[in-house]
């Protein structure tokens, strides 16, 4: 499970111009690169109702990429703030689709 002082709330954020986009069907991935945080890296992750309308399978969707984003700790870089957005349909994905895509993610940022 991914440390809480390595989460960051969805009203903490700021995008900035230099930031980078990477998008697949399901997910998106914003990274900021930023040094505000004592070279700390912060993780958003968000499943907004529209896209997946059930709280249960919302927090599923969370937990589970939580569990993959702590699992793949030595792809992440210093100091950044990774904000990941989840589409229509990313709830049915199986773990290992889910730990694919966010592999395939990580290396094209």
């Amino acid at each position: 499970m991914l440390r809480r002082q390595n989460r960051l709330k969805q009203r903490e954020t700021t995008h900035q111009k230099n930031s980078l986009k990477v998008f697949l069907p399901c997910i998106s991935l914003v990274y900021n690169i930023s040094t505000n945080h004592k070279n700390r890296t912060l993780f958003l992750i968000v499943v907004s109702s529209s896209a997946v309308g059930n709280a249960v399978k919302r927090n599923l969707l969370k937990r589970r990429v939580r569990h993959i984003i702590k699992k793949l700790e030595y792809l992440w870089k210093d100091g950044g703030t990774y904000s990941f957005y989840f589409k229509k349909g990313a709830e049915k994905k199986l773990f290992k689709e889910l730990e694919k895509d966010i592999i395939f993610l990580f290396n094209k940022v």
